[in-house]
């Protein structure tokens, strides 16, 4: 049980509001599962381009881990105020960066030493 506080984080309030948000994403219908596919997606599409050993995929998976880490605070914490829907744009706006590094990294071709940097 997620119960306890740990350096006075309430992780049982972390997770339940995050499942709270997840819930209502799903059931927004099509729009919420697509949401929910390109945010869950992008950490999952980095460990796979890192394993390519595209190195340039660790800025999109910091980005998530770091947007994970955000969203699990707001909830186990009391240090911001409810920012409402003021938060989607740069949330959002992080995630579309995440994606567009991870093109990058992926499609971005590899020089040899004796082609320069």
């Amino acid at each position: 049980m997620l119960s306890a506080l740990l350096f006075g984080l309430d992780l049982e309030a972390a997770r339940s509001g995050i499942s709270k948000d997840l819930d209502e994403l799903i059931d927004e219908g099509a729009r919420g599962w697509v949401l929910l596919g390109v945010a869950a997606g992008l950490p999952l599409a980095s460990l796979l381009a890192l394993m390519m050993k595209r190195w340039l995929a660790l800025l999109p998976l910091a980005i998530s881990i770091g947007l994970f880490c955000v969203w699990a605070l707001y909830y186990a914490t009391d240090w911001w105020s409810n920012p409402g829907q003021a938060a989607w744009a740069p949330a959002s706006g992080l995630v579309l960066l995440g994606w567009v590094l991870l093109i990058v990294a992926v499609v971005r071709r590899r020089r040899g030493p004796w082609m320069g940097s």
